[in-house]
Order: C-alpha cells, then structure tokens, then sequence
C-alpha cells in the first residue's frame, strides 16, 4: 500500500500547537523516571591506573575497593548541524535543551546551527571532504550506506553506555544504523508505517468495525466487495519504494542480500509483492492514479479517498496521517490497523538521530552532548517537539504526543521492522524500479518481464557501488 498523502518518511507533531519549550519540559518532567540502582563499589585485586583521576584505596579483606574523585569536565566548543523540524526549531526545541545542558555542563559552549533540508547530505559530503565538518548532526537511515561508504562518521558503538543501545529496539541497533558492523549514528526517534480502517465501511462490507489484523486476500476480498458500492480497498503507489520493501518483507523475502552486493527482485518474494499489486490493479480495487512511472508524474496531489469515504483501508499511513485524517475528515470513524499480512506481518520503520564526524574538533565534548540528548527525559522532551516516537523505551513515560498519534505508535511498533532494505540505495531503487512496476500493473508487461528488467537495472548500480570501494 502506498501513503495517502504522498510523503514517506515523515515525522508528525505530536502535539497540535507546540508548547513552549519551558512548559513543555516542565510536562515531560511530571512524568515518572525509571528507577535506576546505584552502581556497586568497583573491587579489584590491585590498584588501577585511569587517565585523570586520583585514585583513593580501600583495603577490604585483603582486596582493593577503587573509588574515585570526579574526573576534570570536559570542556570546549562542538558544533551540531541540524535540520528543522518545528517552525522554530532554536525557540521550541533548542534553547530549552541547551540551557538545561549547560546548567549541568558550564564548560562545553554547544553552537546548533538549523540549516535547510534541501541538499543536506551533500553539504555534509562537501565539508567532510574540505576537512571542516561539524562535529555531530542530524543523520537519516537512509544515508548509511553514502556515509559509511565515504567513512564519514565515527562508530559509536563504545562510545555511549550500553543501556542506551540495550533500550531499543534489536532490529534498529543491530542493522538499523549500522555499516560494516559499526553504529554510525545513534537513533533518536523513529517511526514507522501501517494503515488506517474506515470503521463505517467495514460494517456495510460485512466486517467487524473493530477489526484490526487483515492478510492480503483480505484486501482482495474487501476490494471485490467493495467494487459494486463505487468503493476502493486501499490504494497503492507504484513510486513509493517504502510500500513495496514492507510488501516482499511479508511476502517472507528480501530485496537485497544479507551482504547488500546481490538484488533479489527477481525472486519469489518479489514476485508474490508485485503480483499482489497486479491483482490490486487489475480487479479495480485501487485508484488507477496510483500506477505511476516517476515522482514527477505524481507531483499534483490526487484525491485522498480515504478521506471522501470512498475508500475502505488507507494506503501506507504513519503516525502523522491519523491527526490528518482528524483535521481532513473530521465526521470519519476510524481504526487503526497493524501491518498487512501474508507470510510475515512486518511494516518498515526507520530512525533518525545524531552522527559524530570522523573529523570532529571535539569528540570527548560531542559525546557528553549526545549522551544528554539521550538521557530518557531529555529525549522525551526531544521527541515531544519534534515529532517522533522516542527510540528508547525508557523515554516513553516522558513523551507528549497527539493521543491518536501516541496510539498508532503504541499499535503499530512491536511490528516495526527494519534492515539493509530500508538503509541502502533507497533512491536509486526508488527511481529505476517505478516504470517497470507502472508496466506490470497497467498490464503493459508480465511480472516477471517486469521484475528481470528492474533487477539488471538496479544490480548495475549495485556492482558500481561496490567496485568504487575496492
């Protein structure tokens, strides 16, 4: 299924008009704090050396106690690159944060410079490459593979406490973020994709209004029900590469190998997802606007008729597209469903959060800044203003969200799922894959035309990529 509205990898705000940055951390700081138990005395069997700090011994039955005074603060100025997320990212988000941060850091002089969207990773590329980057920023899912590839940011997988990785979400930690093994960024927020139910017109099909759960033959089936009342099941975009990498994961495979050098869009998996859209189009079950070439021909928006009550499941929907539908459709009644499914049941997630640069001035002082951002209410104030579902569990008793947004999360996330398909070559399959799916849906070529052509395309990129590395 394909996103409604046309805007993957989206963020929502989670509340309808940002609150002040001092009332809202004062909200998030009601919230409950996770117990947390103090750390035992270190015994050792002799005395420890660590780098500036003065060591004090206790001798406890003929052991060794190490307890230490309070190493130097790290000091000095770091810079971090972001990119915005409110209407005004340094009043709502930044300069509450900071002060907070300098209250507990005096030392380190943190510069947040918000720069625009538009060309971020090449401007990122370009000051790498000049010697000059920032020492952190604001880092996508989708630029591991461009990232890593150039060795443009630190592994940061020594670098915070392990409790912070142990927080999240395995698939997320464990390929998620990573390059060649390494974490290249630490995740802040995430979201992820499911759809919506029009509980109305699930009753006149026939359905339980409260259903959840559907397996793809049940859109079909919705869709041939459907059909005589004027009605589409859902709706599906043949550009959107993110509805399709979630359909083959349900289907049971993979559009890249394991080892991101082999496209896999001639296999069974692929096939059952395009067929599955085939069968979609064909039977009249989804709008035929949905069978698109390029981005360029989808760039007038169409009707939503999730949104006229002309359509029974939305398309790909995320968090953000529950408070739209509230906003758009105010009279609709609505469920909210979890991921489609076949032989899996997994939507794709993806993640975003702060990198530190290879070439960074100040590591010691980035880390210390990070490791803030990360603390559970910090984040949660974090995500409150910018929109995201935190990443770390325990940031979630300190996160404010829109109640239908906050449920789509609380729904939806234990089906989230992400690896190698949803972090490399992204827009490159995006853009060589459109026409041949167009092809198959519109009739225009068998599937399995279509699928062989889309994978000499893009396995060509593949191998490019690759031995550009060796």
């Amino acid at each position: 299924m394909s996103g409604s509205s046309g805007i993957s990898r989206r963020r929502f705000l989670a509340l309808g008009a940002i609150a002040s940055g001092s009332a809202l951390f004062a909200a998030c700081s009601q919230q409950p704090a996770a117990p947390t138990t103090p750390e035992a005395p270190k015994v050792v069997t002799q005395v420890v050396e660590k780098q500036s700090t003065v060591v004090v011994t206790q001798v406890v039955q003929q052991q060794v106690v190490v307890t230490a005074t309070p190493a130097p603060q790290v000091a000095g100025t770091l810079d971090a690159w972001t990119f915005p997320l409110t209407a005004d990212d340094q009043t709502n988000l930044w300069k509450p944060l900071m002060g907070k941060f300098q209250q507990q850091y005096s030392k380190i002089n943190p510069k947040v410079e918000v720069l625009p969207w538009s060309g971020r990773r090449e401007k990122m590329l370009a000051a790498f490459a000049a010697g000059a980057p920032p020492d952190v920023a604001y880092i996508n899912s989708d630029s591991i593979s461009l990232f890593g590839s150039q060795n443009v940011l630190q592994d940061m997988s020594s670098m915070l406490p392990q409790e912070v990785w142990a927080d999240m979400p395995e698939s997320v930690t464990k390929s998620g973020i990573t390059w060649k093994g390494k974490k290249l960024f630490v995740p802040t927020g995430l979201y992820g994709d499911s759809a919506l139910a029009n509980t109305n017109l699930l009753g006149e099909l026939g359905y339980k209004p409260d259903t959840t759960t559907f397996t793809w033959q049940d859109i079909l089936d919705i869709g041939a029900k459907a059909k005589p009342k004027s009605l589409f099941a859902t709706s599906v975009s043949t550009v959107n590469w993110e509805s399709f990498v979630q359909t083959v994961w349900q289907a049971g495979g993979n559009i890249f190998s394991d080892d991101v050098t082999k496209v896999q869009l001639d296999q069974q998996p692929a096939h059952d997802a395009l067929t599955f859209w085939v069968s979609l189009f064909q039977g009249g079950f989804v709008p035929k606007e949905g069978a698109l070439g390029s981005e360029q021909e989808g760039s007038v928006a169409a009707v939503d008729y999730f949104y006229t009550n002309k359509q029974v499941v939305s398309g790909l929907a995320d968090a953000v597209y529950t408070t739209q539908t509230v906003k758009q459709a105010p009279n609709l009644k609505f469920s909210i469903l979890t991921p489609l499914k076949n032989k899996q049941q997994l939507g794709l997630s993806n993640s975003d959060g702060w990198g530190i640069f290879n070439k960074s001035k100040n590591t010691d002082a980035t880390v210390t800044w990070v490791d803030f951002l990360m603390e559970p209410q910090n984040l949660g104030f974090y995500c409150s203003v910018a929109g995201e579902d935190p990443s770390r569990n325990a940031a979630q008793a300190f996160w404010i969200a829109d109640p239908n947004a906050k449920n789509f999360t609380t729904i939806t996330r234990p089906f989230w799922h992400t690896n190698q398909d949803a972090n490399y070559f992204w827009q490159e399959a995006k853009t060589t894959t459109a026409p041949h799916f167009q092809a198959a849906v519109l009739g225009k070529a068998p599937v399995e035309q279509a699928l062989a052509d889309a994978t000499k395309e893009l396995q060509k990129i593949v191998d490019a990529f690759w031995a550009k590395l060796k």
